[in-house]
């Protein structure tokens, strides 16, 4: 019996843009449609795809005919025997599942009993040709882009957190230093905010952003923002996206102050690498 799921060839990738359109809020989904970031891609039917799996580093996403039986306990086989295991070796303990509403009632066809929460994110959306904030540094802080000279300043403190927020959406340091861009804020010898971009095309951009908590509500993470915005701006990039969770309000109230409006709300879930329950 020929298998019901098959791994598609990066050049065959455009064969799922139509399944994957509904994503188009996400641009992980574009990135990697395009040969710009190296996920992984998996359909029913490699010459006339109607269900379709994407998987990149603990983010999935599922999309086309949900009620295709075979498909899917191909996928929860895929899942248990390859991504379960690469995520336990990276000693992560859950993965976020996108999907489209009809998949919904077939998430436990695919993920068995393995605990999993549903939850809501917001996506919002800035035109970065009409952003004229000034970028203030305040007094004692100093604005750096992070590059080889700043990952290699001795004793910095936070510098790790930084690399670990380069590479989730890039697969090692070197390949975020020659794709994306970020730019921290360090007091003395301390790296206190930080804005990467997590994923670019020729024309859109998504920042991820972060703050130390003691140096919060101080304007950090709109000065980091600011700088980035400034930096897609003169390379040519008018479409920036931020993703965050509903309940995260500091977030929230920064992308509006920074004059982003929200477009959309998508739910995901987040799910546990448990072990499934007998009978499962």
């Amino acid at each position: 019996m020929q298998p019901m799921i098959r791994e598609l060839e990066t050049n065959q990738y455009v064969k799922v843009s139509s399944l994957l359109a509904s994503f188009g809020y996400c641009l992980a989904v574009e990135s990697i449609i395009t040969g710009l970031t190296k996920a992984r891609i998996f359909v029913d039917d490699a010459a006339s795809p109607k269900s379709a799996f994407t998987w990149f580093k603990g983010r999935a996403w599922v999309a086309g005919e949900a009620n295709n039986a075979q498909f899917n306990r191909a996928l929860r086989v895929l899942l248990a025997k390859t991504y379960y295991r690469e995520l336990a070796t990276r000693e992560a303990q859950v993965f976020i599942l996108h999907y489209t509403t009809n998949w919904e009632p077939q998430t436990k066809a695919i993920l068995g009993s393995h605990p999993r929460t549903r939850s809501l994110r917001h996506y919002y959306h800035l035109d970065a040709t009409r952003q004229t904030r000034d970028v203030i540094v305040p007094d004692d802080f100093e604005l750096h882009l992070i590059n080889t000279s700043l990952l290699a300043e001795a004793g910095l403190e936070n510098l790790s957190e930084v690399v670990d927020e380069m590479q989730p959406e890039r697969l090692s340091i070197e390949d975020f230093l020659q794709k994306s861009f970020g730019y921290c804020v360090v007091h003395g010898k301390e790296i206190v905010g930080w804005c990467t971009s997590e994923y670019n095309t020729a024309q859109r951009c998504e920042p991820g952003i972060a703050t130390v908590e003691r140096y919060r509500k101080m304007g950090i993470a709109t000065l980091t923002a600011t700088v980035v915005i400034k930096h897609v701006q003169a390379h040519g990039i008018t479409d920036i996206g931020w993703h965050c969770w509903a309940d995260n309000k500091p977030s929230i109230a920064t992308a509006q102050k920074l004059g982003f409006t929200k477009k959309c709300e998508y739910p995901v879930y987040m799910v546990s690498l448990e072990a499934e329950q007998t009978g499962s």
